[in-house]
């Protein structure tokens, strides 16, 4: 991981763009504002042009391109590595979940099994799903309830807008109590 980093520095300060060989097994830039056509370096030896090819394609382009790929795949692990494993076993042609014990006392055996792993949920703002309140108004001195707009029963929204408070407290309370258990 630390060559590649330091390959990215080397390459954030190298000539950008792509780059080619020209016939003398010289690397130059093709696209490069600044050093258009010029030569980056030239390559000598019995391998030189083997060598300029091999620079040309190693470009700061390429350099950024397979840093990228591995930092998502690196997040991809990270992803991979928080999922919980199933042990499942085979029986009569179906898979049955099984305790890690028994899996692999049975896998001694020779009996077929598998480890899957299962995505964790995701993470989601209960709150987020409780239903809004029901707005209350007043018109010509008359109390009503209004949901999307239609009146309804104010009683009934007194009563709806109780329990949508009592549920949003128990979900703070809720994670409130989860925040300080976690290690």
């Amino acid at each position: 991981m630390e060559k590649l980093n330091e390959l990215v520095e080397l390459a954030k300060k190298a000539t950008s763009g792509d780059w080619t060989t020209d016939a003398r097994n010289s690397v130059v830039a093709v696209n490069d504002q600044v050093n258009n056509g010029f030569v980056i370096c030239a390559a000598s030896g019995c391998d030189k042009s083997h060598n300029a090819a091999f620079i040309a394609a190693a470009n700061p382009v390429t350099i950024l391109a397979i840093a990228d790929a591995f930092g998502a795949l690196e997040q991809r692990l990270a992803e991979l590595e928080k999922q919980e494993p199933i042990y499942q076993l085979m029986d009569d042609e179906h898979w049955y979940d099984a305790a890690p014990h028994i899996y692999y006392e049975n896998i001694s055996y020779g009996n077929v099994g598998r480890i899957v792993y299962a995505r964790p949920a995701p993470v989601i703002n209960l709150a987020e799903l409780v239903p809004r309140e029901i707005e209350i108004t007043v018109t010509e001195g008359v109390r009503h309830g209004l949901v999307n707009g239609s009146i309804c029963n104010p009683h009934r929204a007194d009563g709806w807008n109780a329990c949508v408070a009592a549920i949003l407290r128990n979900i703070a309370e809720a994670q409130r109590l989860n925040a300080n258990t976690r290690p």
